[in-house]
C-alpha cells in the first residue's frame, strides 16, 4: 500500500511529469520522474564505488591466469634419474619452502611404469608436498611429454617405526637425531657435549 503524496523517509517528493503534449496519448499517465535521494556524504557511498569499479565481464577463469590450457597425448618413457632433474629444475623455478625442498630431495624418486613414488621424512614434509601435489604433477605432465604421470607421497618407513617409538632416554633421543641427521654427531664432538 503506498501513501499517496509520502515519498519515504530520505527521499525528497518526486518530481511530477508534465502531462503529455498531445491529446491523442494514451489514457496512462508516465510514471513520475525520481530523483536521487538525499543520503549521507561517505557512508551511502560504498555500493556506488562497487558498482562503478566492477566490470561487468564474468571473473577470468583459471585457465586464464596460467595461459593457455595444454592437452598432453604423449606417453614418452622416463626414468628417475629424469624425474630426479626435474624435480631440481622444479625447486630452482618455484622456490617453494625449505621442508618441501628438502622433502623433495631427500629421497630418489622411485618410477614404476608411469607411476612416481617420492618418499619423505616426516609428516610436516608430507603435508606441505601433498598440498603442491596438483601443481608438482602438472609440470611432470608437460616436462616428460606423458599425460598419464601419477604422482604419490609416501612417509618414509623407518620414520613411521620411529613414531611409533616412544624416546625417553637422552641417549635414545640422541641416537634419533644422529640418524636423521648424521651433522649432530659432529656437532656433539665439536662442541664436547656430553650426556647428563
Amino acid at each position: 500500500m503506498k501513501i499517496e503524496g509520502f515519498a519515504g523517509y530520505f527521499e525528497n517528493p518526486p518530481v511530477q511529469a508534465s502531462p503529455p503534449a498531445s491529446s491523442t496519448a494514451s489514457s496512462v499517465s508516465e510514471p513520475a520522474l525520481k530523483t536521487k535521494p538525499n543520503r549521507p556524504s561517505a557512508s551511502f557511498k560504498l555500493k556506488e564505488a562497487f558498482q562503478n569499479t566492477a566490470s561487468p565481464e564474468a571473473p577470468p577463469s583459471k585457465e586464464e591466469f596460467s595461459g593457455t590450457t595444454i592437452r598432453i597425448s604423449g606417453r614418452d618413457p622416463f626414468d628417475a634419474d629424469r624425474v630426479s632433474q626435474l624435480l631440481d629444475v622444479y625447486i630452482a623455478e618455484n622456490n617453494p619452502e625449505i621442508a618441501v625442498s628438502i622433502g623433495l630431495k631427500a629421497h630418489d624418486p622411485a618410477v614404476s611404469g608411469e607411476e612416481i613414488t617420492i618418499r619423505v621424512d616426516n609428516r610436516l614434509q608430507l603435508e606441505k608436498t601433498e598440498a603442491l601435489k596438483k601443481h608438482i604433477q602438472n609440470m611432470l605432465m608437460q616436462r616428460l611429454n606423458n599425460g598419464s604421470v601419477k604422482l604419490a607421497f609416501l612417509l618414509n618407513e623407518e620414520e613411521k617405526e620411529q613414531d611409533d617409538r616412544k624416546l625417553i632416554t637422552s641417549q635414545d633421543k640422541l641416537e634419533f637425531f644422529i640418524r636423521r641427521n648424521p651433522a649432530v654427531l659432529e656437532l656433539k664432538k665439536v662442541f664436547g657435549l656430553e650426556l647428563d
